[in-house]
């Protein structure tokens, strides 16, 4: 393979005019390519990759779009967030590959592919010998406020005219997964037989009404009984105990199709199933739609009603481009001395929202942690999709995993992006009648829990669970040590209760919260029932548990089932008495005209309940403790902090909580900066998911907090890719969701912190953990609806002025403090 090329360097424009805020300019961090990038790239395990790819999106509809230069082409790769095959796995839908005679990239030197990140719009110029007598110009784009993706390639004022006289423009459409040869789709961590998946079609013919120059791709999942790969679901199912509810659930495979239909501008002519051709100037248009229906008839009927107006397209440019201009308005952070920091800041706000986006009530999926929607794998032989190879494959498989999949939704909210953030909701309201059913057969009681592992359904990942099970072992239980007794850390569901208040708390959205308060309620009452026993004091005893992935109960092994005691096994995690903690405190303070008094009876009966959050002295330091038995059975299996989930995700402690009601936070300082326990030296890992970053800027922590974030955007692309917003491995796959994730969400928080002093009041803290000698421009998000705007200029390192500042709506600014480094509070 040839040499990766550097990571693209900008030319960094002025970030910081004084006394001027930017607001919104996002061209500032455009990524520009001036040479072409070698391919194939090869990834971390050694797989062939699309390596020159970049990204585009309107949040549902994904694209990776990458030149092909001997081609004389620009091909695209279309995702979309629900495109589900029979074992859940994310398919991509296909390829378009836009190609232009004679060959673009060969009639000059000039090459130039970028991201126009206020337009959302990728651009590649080849030809000639600049930008201004470039030979040809490619334009991709998602429409964002419909799933059409707008392809376009026009001459330039390069190109001579022997050249355009003899120009010749076509558009292919290429499937993904190989309609020969009985492919077998599978995926490694699914253990009751291969899942198979029948190939896209594209057909030979076209079904009335689409004839004519049209193209048509889709891929089908069979109905239930049509084929073995919908016994995915129910073999799950009867693998975990539940084959008396099959049919109660809902099955989200069976009978899926999604698939696009391209059409083409006047002077273009269909010349077979996969060739669209013509001359000059073309703009091509791919309707995307996913749906399950119960024929294929049908679905072909919903797809026709979204092919495009051809007389309106440049309405839809400039509607397209107004809802960019208003993302890019809600917020902004720009630091003058960290422009590295600034842009990775950008691109990572865009990668998230070009992937996370569904209307309020609408089905849609979470990011996928190990991958996104952006695995640039190369399509590979049969045996290499046997293998779990293509461009589909990624580690760790279809599931979703919350200790990776939550962390770019809390950036979202000080961004300014709620509706990016419902993807997220509607997902865990959706599993809510299955998990509900579950809990009853598992454990009696009702309520609600989730794992840390799961399917798109709630049910457990089939190998997590146990291919070769025991029959001794509790049915409830997953096989899996890492995973088997968390209900309150990892897990799912005491953290997205903790954000579905904190998005009530940023936006008071009475509407939202009665949506997803079932949730709230199932969840809280779980833990009101599925711990009956108390301690001496009569408090609850939060057993048998574990702390996350790294402290577990050692009550399954090799021989069997072994009764959990207090030396093999955890007792009041951390992190489920924090979370506890903080969850019953927001419940109680919520308006009491959206909740019952018999909630609010449950609720005050579970907090008082609760034991003492676990706290230890250990050699001669107050710290946060994993657990209240800890040193008991202390071996490490991962290297989390659970000492400090009192921090983030559930924020007992935090810096802004010290301001406005006098926190103690002695022990958690102390167990990040002066422990030598192990799992509190967790707090310097800055990599991936780890949550380190998020406890510094939490805690006030501002150079430990600073150099993590200025760490972070230094971290160059995952292997095979070459854009800077796709970050590599970690402890997932690439392009890895989380690694400038918590980037982001760190700098929100060195800038502006919630107090979490209740809905009504919505105190912030401005600055607690901000380097009083970074220069920046921001505009971000806090509770109550409210937007904090400044341009705060450095004086030292210890000082600095506001030359702007305001707050919006101007009755919230005593709402805002100010932690450090304001000399002139008083503006």
């Amino acid at each position: 393979d040839d040499e990766m090329p550097a990571v693209s360097v900008f030319v960094f424009a002025l970030l910081l005019l004084v006394g001027k805020s930017l607001a919104a300019d996002p061209s500032t961090f455009n990524v520009e390519w001036l040479d072409v990038t070698p391919e194939p790239g090869t990834n971390r395990a050694g797989q062939s990759t699309v390596q020159g790819g970049m990204p585009v999106g309107n949040g549902d509809v994904a694209l990776l779009v990458f030149p092909q230069v001997e081609a004389g082409a620009v091909s695209v790769w279309v995702s979309k967030q629900d495109a589900l095959a029979s074992d859940t796995a994310l398919f991509k839908l296909g390829q378009l590959q836009l190609t232009v005679r004679p060959n673009p990239f060969s009639l000059g030197s000039y090459f130039n592919q970028s991201l126009d990140l206020a337009t959302a719009t990728v651009f590649v110029e080849a030809g000639g010998s600049n930008h201004s007598d470039y030979a040809w110009s490619f334009s991709v784009w998602v429409n964002a406020l419909s799933n059409q993706v707008h392809m376009s390639a026009t001459p330039g004022p390069g190109l001579s005219a022997a050249d355009a006289l003899s120009s010749e423009t076509e558009l292919r459409l290429i499937a993904l997964h190989p309609t020969d040869g009985g492919f077998n789709y599978t995926s490694k961590f699914d253990c009751s037989g291969p899942a198979f998946s029948p190939p896209d079609v594209i057909p030979d013919s076209l079904p009335v009404p689409l004839s004519g120059d049209k193209l048509l791709i889709y891929h089908r999942n069979r109905g239930v009984g049509e084929g073995r790969e919908t016994e995915f679901f129910g073999n799950t199912m009867r693998q975990q105990g539940l084959a008396s509810i099959i049919e109660d659930v809902p099955n989200f495979v069976a009978n899926r199709t999604f698939g696009m239909v391209v059409t083409a501008g006047p002077g273009f002519s269909r010349k077979n199933s996969t060739l669209l051709s013509g001359s000059g100037s073309a703009e091509f248009v791919a309707s995307i739609l996913c749906e399950q229906t119960d024929t294929l008839e049908e679905w072909l009927e919903h797809v026709k009603t979204l092919l495009p107006d051809q007389a309106q397209p440049s309405t839809a440019r400039a509607t397209h481009e107004e809802w960019w201009s208003e993302f890019w308005n809600r917020s902004w952070v720009e630091i003058a001395s960290q422009p590295l920091l600034s842009q990775q800041y950008a691109i990572t706000r865009f990668v998230q929202a070009i992937q996370s986006r569904v209307a309020f009530g609408k089905e849609g999926y979470p990011i996928k942690f190990n991958g996104m929607l952006f695995v640039a794998n190369r399509p590979g032989n049969r045996s290499s999709y046997a293998e779990g190879q293509g461009p589909d494959y990624r580690d760790w498989g279809a599931n979703n995993w919350w200790q990776n999949t939550r962390l770019p939704y809390w950036s979202m909210l000080p961004a300014g992006d709620t509706d990016t953030m419902l993807v997220l909701f509607e997902y865990y309201l959706r599993m809510l009648p299955f998990t509900s059913r579950r809990t009853e057969i598992y454990f009696n009681h009702t309520g609600v829990f989730f794992t840390e592992t799961k399917t798109v359904y709630g049910l457990y990942a089939q190998v997590d669970y146990g291919c070769d099970r025991d029959a001794s072992w509790p049915l409830a239980l997953e096989n899996n040590p890492y995973l088997k007794l968390d209900f309150g850390g990892d897990a799912g569901g005491t953290e997205i209760v903790m954000m579905i208040f904190e998005y009530f708390l940023y936006t008071g959205d009475e509407t939202f919260l009665r949506r997803y308060m079932p949730v709230v309620d199932a969840v809280l009452d779980f833990f009101s029932k599925h711990y009956p026993a108390r301690d001496a004091q009569g408090k609850m005893e939060i057993f048998p548990t574990q702390s996350l992935e790294t402290y577990w109960c050692g009550a399954v092994t090799s021989s069997g089932w072994i009764e959990p005691t207090l030396d093999n096994c955890p007792l009041n995690d951390h992190p489920t008495t924090a979370a506890l903690y903080a969850l019953t405190e927001k419940a109680l303070a919520l308006p009491e005209h959206v909740t019952t008094a018999d909630q609010r009876a449950q609720w005050r009966y579970l907090r008082d309940m609760l034991p003492p959050l676990p706290l230890i002295e250990e050699d001669g330091l107050l710290t946060t403790s994993p657990m209240a038995n800890y040193p008991k059975d202390a071996t490490l299996h991962n290297s989390e902090t659970p000492e400090l989930y009192s921090v983030h995700p559930f924020r007992l402690y935090t810096l802004a909580r010290n301001i406005t009601t006098g926190v103690n936070l002695e022990a958690p300082v102390n167990c990040a900066t002066l422990s030598n326990r192990t799992t509190c030296k967790n707090f310097n890992c800055n990599d991936g998911w780890c949550q380190g970053v998020l406890n510094a800027a939490l805690l006030g922590l501002t150079d430990i907090a600073a150099n993590m974030v200025t760490l972070r955007a230094a971290i160059p692309p995952a292997a095979g890719y070459r854009f800077q917003g796709f970050a590599p491995h970690e402890q997932d796959y690439e392009p890895s969701a989380d690694h400038y994730a918590n980037m982001n969400s760190g700098v929100n928080w060195m800038l502006l912190q919630p107090a979490d002093d209740g809905f009504d009041k919505g105190t912030m803290v401005l600055f607690p953990a901000w380097p009083c000698n970074w220069s920046v421009s921001f505009k971000l998000n806090g509770p109550l609806n409210t937007t904090v705007e400044g341009v705060y200029e450095s004086a030292s390192n210890s000082s600095g002025t506001l030359t702007s500042f305001t707050v919006t709506p101007a009755s919230r600014k005593s709402a805002v403090l100010f932690a450090r480094c304001i000399t002139n509070p008083a503006f």
